[in-house]
């Protein structure tokens, strides 16, 4: 029997934001590569490839921040994880806080998700989110599957439940709970915010 081939779909900023809740990581500190393949040896499978979707903050409103982000994904390309990233909107309040609004990126899932399913690119997709607005695109893939009479899974993969956060799988798939451990064994110990910042909280 062959090694299943499992591709990784990140929604970074909703899995740093449930890590956040759960583990109370205060950056989107994960290495995509090392989490992947720690799922993968643990289900058998074979890590394909990485997909990493983001948002990126204006370099005229955040520069430090964009500047950490441009290093940060560049240092993802060079390794081979292909990322897809989407402008973040800005909201410039009176006393000077930025809110930020993410938009975009979960339609980007959604279509790769479709679009791969029919290449016939992966046996194993692995979404790491729960958001639920990816469930139709889910059920999309399963009808291709069928279409093609091939056997494929779709798993998503969020943190445990601790201090009383609780999440479920993308309607549609199986669940893989990050447990703190495995998550913390996968963090990216490079600091890739500029010269200036690095050493600061």
């Amino acid at each position: 029997m062959s090694i299943l081939r499992a591709t990784a779909f990140f929604d970074a900023p909703n899995l740093f934001h449930r890590s956040k809740d759960a583990f109370d990581h205060q950056h989107a500190n994960f290495d995509p590569l090392a989490l992947h393949a720690a799922v993968c040896a643990a289900q058998g499978w074979a890590a394909h490839s990485v997909r990493y979707y983001t948002g990126v903050p204006s370099r005229q409103v955040m520069p430090d921040a964009r500047s950490e982000w441009d290093r940060r994904l560049l240092s993802l390309t060079r390794q081979g994880v292909l990322c897809v990233t989407r402008p973040l909107r800005h909201t410039v309040l009176v006393a000077g806080e930025v809110i930020t609004r993410e938009k975009g990126i979960d339609v980007r899932v959604a279509l790769d998700l479709v679009s791969t399913a029919r290449q016939k690119a992966w046996d194993v997709a692995v979404v790491y989110s729960e958001d639920q607005d990816l469930a139709e695109a889910i059920a999309d893939v399963w009808e291709i599957a069928r279409e093609q009479s091939r056997r494929v899974e779709l798993w998503s993969a969020f943190p445990e439940n601790l201090r009383q956060v609780r999440y479920r799988q993308i309607k549609g798939t199986r669940p893989f709970v990050l447990s703190e451990a495995l998550y913390n064994a996968c963090l990216d110990p490079r600091d890739y915010r500029p010269k200036h910042l690095r050493g600061t909280t």
